[in-house]
């Protein structure tokens, strides 16, 4: 993958990290993407790439989530063109060269400047005139001796220089050290993201798998209560053979006042009148049997009136 940018070296291979983006799918912007890059030929737009050197930071529309961390690839911001052509260089040990080349060059220049001024102190002799020189004493002389170790030793003449560029340095280190103490931050923070985004993984892939559980064992549970209401609709069917309606309820809702039909009173006094032991059987056996104290006071009762032969015995009729 290669910019499609005329004279721009960048392509994937290269160390620094560097995002290619595709041509707009729409026409007029994608034109506008070719005559930014010059090229004398003509290109396919579609197979081609624009690399990020050639757009602005404000083109960049998670430029800080993705230097974060927290983006996986850069997005442009719709409908934006490039602007930048010329890319600068941005191979940091060709910057610290320069940098050292032009520093040489300022103190050579004062250097320079400083021989300069000491030479144009010091007065020419000519030789004609060494002839002429005397001897002088200076033992017994008032004027000061130069000590010339010290003078060596102790460069005053540079102590500008010095001064003048401290500061700048000193600057410069601290905010290289504000720089990489931002970096660790940032490094600190990505590692962070990333286990929250393991956790997150973990947490959906557990997730996933209760809501898969949960499935199962809801269908499970739908097909077991079908097979049950299969099971009861033919146990009922089976049971209107054997028992009376009024029966059916009894064993259904476990009733304890029910109002029995004369059909079921007539049963009930026919079985305990046979046998009354094996009335009593039945009915601690939970069989659906009127109480033998109705039994008994329906044996002791005349026949019911004619009205009454089409309706339910009831509390009303033992008093």
């Amino acid at each position: 993958m290669k910019c499609a940018v005329s004279n721009c070296t960048s392509h994937n291979g290269q160390k620094e990290s560097c995002s290619f983006f595709n041509f707009p799918v729409n026409e007029e912007l994608s034109k506008k993407w070719a005559i930014f890059c010059r090229r004398k030929k003509v290109f396919n737009a579609r197979t081609s790439y624009i690399c990020m050197k050639h757009f602005k930071k404000e083109d960049i529309e998670n430029g800080v989530e993705y230097e974060m961390g927290f983006a996986k690839k850069r997005i442009l911001k719709r409908g934006v063109v490039p602007t930048i052509f010329k890319v600068e260089v941005s191979n940091p040990e060709r910057k610290e060269r320069s940098v050292q080349r032009e520093n040489r060059r300022i103190v050579n220049e004062l250097l320079k400047q400083n021989d300069a001024e000491h030479k144009s102190a010091v007065v020419p002799v000519e030789e004609a005139n060494m002839e002429t020189l005397e001897t002088v004493d200076l033992t017994n002389s008032d004027v000061p001796l130069l000590d010339m170790s010290n003078a060596i030793e102790t460069p005053t003449s540079l102590e500008p220089f010095f001064e003048t560029y401290k500061t700048p340095f000193e600057e410069i280190e601290d905010l290289e050290t504000k720089l990489e103490k931002q970096q660790q931050e940032i490094e600190e923070l990505r590692k962070v993201n990333k286990k929250q985004q393991r956790e997150i993984l973990i947490a959906k892939q557990e997730l996933e798998f209760i809501k898969r559980k949960h499935s199962y064992e809801l269908k499970l549970l739908e097909k077991q209560v079908t097979t049950a209401q299969t099971e009861k609709t033919s146990i009922e069917a089976k049971l209107v053979n054997i028992f009376s309606k009024k029966q059916l309820d009894v064993l259904k809702s476990e009733m304890n006042r029910t109002h029995w039909s004369i059909s079921d009173v007539e049963q009930a006094k026919f079985i305990y009148t046979k046998s009354n032991k094996i009335y009593n059987y039945l009915y601690n056996r939970g069989f659906p049997l009127p109480a033998v104290r109705k039994v008994k006071a329906w044996l002791n009762m005349k026949a019911p009136a004619a009205h009454l032969k089409d309706h339910c015995y009831t509390s009303e009729l033992l008093q």
